[in-house]
């Protein structure tokens, strides 16, 4: 029986315009960055350096094979630029809220499934530190402490879509596959968690699609049918 939700974040429990996102949190940490290395090399860098990590399978953290090959893209001491890094994210990662807004609904869902006593976990991708994850949660009005695991940049290993992601979750909290439920708005990254037994949603008004793959998720639907299948959903106190 299920009784363990395990959310992804953007464009999921925090509704998202990604292109929106990507575009403003480029400018302003191209801007905050711009004494030390020019924009256009640092975005670059970024990307390299993220794409390095996501496909990574060594047994280190995000961050850790994130910092060592930014390490090696850039001209300075990569202490200088963690630090910058994390400042950024506290203090001016703000200024990329205006690509979300909160759902009234996903809050909702959230405050009736803890009443209902299901496990509640944030399966973001793992491409951000925590403190940006915990910046995101408050533009969207959600609270940390409705949850009992999220994942981040500081603590896991693996990324979406790759299985070991999903297995290192449950990994975390102690699960197995059928007590969960992924609900997710990517095909590539979400539907994945199917492969290791874990059932999936699909919300679908900010639906991510880049590969193009079937839909085959157990469950499919907007947020008002969302929250019309949590009502449904059985008490597991």
């Amino acid at each position: 029986m299920i009784d363990t939700i395990l959310f992804d974040l953007d464009g999921t429990l925090l509704p998202m315009d990604f292109d929106h996102f990507m575009k403003l949190y480029f400018y302003h940490i191209g801007e905050y960055f711009s004494d030390l290395i020019e924009p256009k090399k640092l975005i670059g860098d970024i990307l390299q350096a993220t794409d390095y990590m996501a496909r990574m399978k060594n047994d280190k953290t995000n961050e850790e094979n994130f910092m060592e090959h930014f390490a090696g893209l850039i001209d300075g001491d990569i202490d200088v630029y963690k630090n910058r890094f994390n400042d950024f994210y506290i203090n001016h990662f703000d200024f990329v809220q205006a690509s979300t807004s909160p759902s009234s609904l996903m809050n909702q869902c959230v405050k009736i499934l803890k009443e209902k006593g299901y496990t509640l976990c944030i399966a973001t991708n793992p491409l951000f530190p925590r403190v940006a994850n915990l910046r995101r949660l408050k533009w969207g009005n959600i609270d940390i402490d409705d949850f009992l695991y999220m994942s981040t940049f500081e603590q896991n290993k693996y990324n979406k879509p790759f299985i070991e992601y999903f297995q290192e979750v449950l990994d975390h909290i102690v699960k197995r596959p059928e007590d969960c439920l992924m609900v997710g708005n990517d095909l590539s990254d979400d539907l994945p968690a199917q492969k290791i037994g874990i059932k999936t949603y699909i919300i679908t008004d900010h639906l991510l699609n880049k590969n193009n793959v079937e839909n085959t998720a157990d469950y499919i639907g907007d947020y008002q049918a969302f929250y019309d299948f949590v009502v449904t959903l059985p008490n597991v106190k």
